[in-house]
């Protein structure tokens, strides 16, 4: 939440007029800045409710561009990970979390298909666990995701809104004021459909921590019975 807050998702939160007169304004009302608010407030209860979780080696940026196919057709697929810098311990669940997350930051996959994203994902991750043994609840995995993807994904994509504010451009430069069109060249795409696809993504985080707080109550419970 601090390095959030370096990044100016304060400003976000504090400033009614952000992102008023850039691409994402339709996509902004009231109620996506209370769940945002909501979201970081809610954030150390949400953590909490799965430290009491086994823990595991974790990768801690399992993006994309950090995974490949060790061999391309081959079956059963194999996956290889690179870039293990921030390579530690975490509660199982986490890095599938940030997986999630951190595609749709990344614009490693299309926003508008996050939920399918997600459900392969947490299928996949879920098979893996059963596959190694483990035999824990399922929410306890679930719980863990959804907020590691929503506090990662939601916080850097409410900080993407400030970067668009005029006042904000000399603190964080022109490049990241400018990012829905950086991103539509790169991406070879429209501004507009840049947008539709980040507010699709933004919407889906907060959904995630929705799902969080739903879940919070039965993982207590059950966390102790690992």
């Amino acid at each position: 939440m601090a390095l959030a807050r370096v990044y100016a998702v304060d400003h976000f939160l504090k400033d009614d007029a952000c992102g008023s007169g850039s691409p994402v304004e339709p996509f902004l009302t009231k109620g996506t800045r209370r769940r945002i608010a909501d979201l970081i407030s809610d954030a150390d209860d949400l953590l909490a409710a799965f430290e009491a979780l086994p823990v595991t080696l974790a990768h801690h940026d399992p993006q994309w561009s950090n995974l490949f196919a060790a061999a391309p057709g081959e079956s059963p697929a194999r996956t290889v990970a690179i870039d293990w810098g921030f390579f530690g311990i975490a509660p199982i669940g986490p890095d599938l979390g940030l997986h999630i997350g951190q595609n749709i930051m990344s614009w490693g996959i299309d926003q508008r298909r996050a939920v399918e994203h997600d459900d392969a994902s947490t299928a996949a991750y879920l098979k893996g666990l059963r596959d190694y043994g483990w035999d824990g609840e399922a929410d306890s995995i679930k719980i863990a995701r959804a907020t590691a993807a929503a506090l990662n994904a939601g916080t850097w994509l409410a900080m993407e809104v400030s970067w668009l504010c005029p006042e904000m451009a000399g603190r964080f430069g022109p490049d990241n004021a400018a990012w829905p069109t950086r991103v539509a060249t790169k991406q070879e795409i429209s501004t507009a459909t840049v947008v539709e696809r980040w507010a699709g993504g933004f919407n889906y985080v907060l959904d995630l921590a929705d799902e969080a707080r739903q879940l919070q109550p039965r993982v207590s419970r059950c966390a102790f019975a690992l």
